[in-house]
């Protein structure tokens, strides 16, 4: 499937889920709450190709390490926003505020290790 295709679905979706907001509010939240998983697994196999080509050409290169911190930011960002994005669409804000937080502290964790390394080169360098 498409981008293309895709984002069509979503756009689909966000207006049968207003449609449905006038008839029926409570399904309307459960029908794009399952139309978000539905286009995100379609994503998901779109683009697992890209991941594992990534992941093999970091292997070869001295920069595995770098790519998988890399990787793993990437998956915490497009989670986080996806959380945000879900509180947002139930009306909550402030969760949705929380959730991108996490989210920003969970990368800067994940970053921890690089830091230490880019200051050990630097140090070094210096001295």
């Amino acid at each position: 499937m498409s981008a293309y295709s895709l984002l069509g679905a979503a756009v689909l979706s966000a207006v049968a889920a207003l449609v449905l907001r006038e008839s029926k509010s409570g399904l309307s939240s459960l029908f794009a709450l399952l139309s978000g998983v539905l286009l995100l697994a379609a994503a998901a196999g779109r683009y697992a190709p890209a991941v594992r080509e990534l992941l093999a050409l970091s292997s070869a290169s001295s920069f595995s390490s770098y790519a998988g911190v890399f990787l793993r930011a990437l998956g915490v960002a497009l989670l986080a926003e996806l959380a945000a994005s879900v509180c947002r669409d139930l009306g909550e804000a402030s969760l949705a505020a929380k959730a991108e937080l996490i989210g920003k502290a969970e990368i800067l964790l994940l970053s921890l290790p690089l830091v230490r390394e880019l200051l050990a080169a630097v140090s070094e360098l210096l001295v």
